[in-house]
């Protein structure tokens, strides 16, 4: 997109060539995504897990994970604790006059809320999904549970009704399988 000139100034943390920058905007908020090629450097990462122990994933609705060895890691429940927020601003967009601009204002503080949301739930599923990969060398994740579809997901073993479904759209175990081989090949090249 067009934005002209933007006052920002920050040194790259990367030395290399730059192949490109891709400008994106999300809730009216820019972000510059830079791809840079680097040098190969060594660097002295262990090619081994500190603990070279097996362990079970158990992904469930009350915590976000309980693993085999007892280790649990609580669901932040990100959309339940901001929902009466998202509610105020919802009906604040529904009262405003189409095409106007308070509207769009009220839009962006509503995509704003959800954008925030998105970002607990993925800062609670990066924190678990290093742990555990830190930790253990082999990893066992239990999916069994959910059914994931390109728009949704719908719990197979339970009715999903609208009473519950605001407790599966607060789950984070969606992400699980993609984090723990994207983490694991982060930490053990």
């Amino acid at each position: 997109p067009r934005l002209g000139w933007v006052k920002c100034c920050e040194n790259l943390r990367f030395e290399g060539k730059v192949n490109y920058v891709a400008v994106k905007c999300i809730a009216n908020m820019w972000f510059a995504v830079v791809n840079i090629e680097t040098i190969d450097l060594s660097i002295e990462t262990p090619s081994v897990s500190e603990n070279q122990a097996t362990v079970g994933v158990d992904m469930g609705i009350k915590s976000m994970a309980v693993l085999s060895d007892g280790t649990v890691f609580e669901n932040p429940k990100a959309l339940k604790s901001n929902l009466k927020s998202l509610k105020r601003l919802q009906r604040g967009l529904s009262r405003k006059v189409k095409g106007s601009s308070n509207r769009w204002k009220q839009q962006m503080r509503v995509a704003k809320k959800h954008y925030r949301v998105s970002c607990l739930l993925k800062n609670a599923l990066h924190k678990a999904s290093s742990d555990i990969v830190k930790r253990f060398d082999n990893i066992a994740v239990r999916l069994s549970y959910f059914c994931f579809s390109k728009r949704a997901f719908v719990c197979i073993s339970c009715k999903v009704n609208h009473r519950n479904i605001k407790t599966f759209a607060d789950l984070v175990s969606r992400f699980y399988a993609a984090q723990f081989a994207f983490q694991h090949d982060v930490h053990h090249h």
